[in-house]
């Protein structure tokens, strides 16, 4: 793996904790606090468990 695929990687993972915290989901700024692009945010959101990341 490439370093910067290693960088994707850990925001990715970043990313994931956050949302396992649940509460408040803003795709956008998270997309801008953690670098990632918008549409790749969104999609783990949904993966997540619904529109804003909430499971249940």
């Amino acid at each position: 793996m490439s370093a910067p695929d290693k960088i994707t990687t850990a925001k990715l993972a970043a990313l994931r904790a956050r949302l396992d915290q649940g509460g408040t989901i803003n795709p956008e700024t998270l997309s801008q606090s953690y670098g990632l692009p918008l549409a790749l945010v969104e999609a783990e959101v949904r993966d997540h468990g619904g529109p804003y990341g909430k499971k249940g």
